[in-house]
């Protein structure tokens, strides 16, 4: 279905392509959405932080579904 589509495709892990793409502010700005989503469930931190920076953290703080 689309939704676990779109679930899917914001879990993947960015390139390193992609963050030589951003600008410095971009990178602070994702740097700081990616933190903000490791320490978010203390229980799964080590597990997230060693994913490293995903499509979802570019989204920043608007990452809910609310509809």
């Amino acid at each position: 279905d689309v939704l676990n589509a779109i679930h899917r495709a914001m879990q993947t892990q960015i390139s390193h392509v992609d963050w030589a793409r951003l600008s410095k502010s971009d990178e602070i700005e994702i740097a700081r959405a990616y933190t903000r989503r490791c320490r978010a469930f203390p229980s799964v931190e080590q597990f997230e932080a060693s994913q490293g920076v995903r499509r979802v953290d570019y989204l920043l703080k608007k990452y809910m579904f609310k509809g």
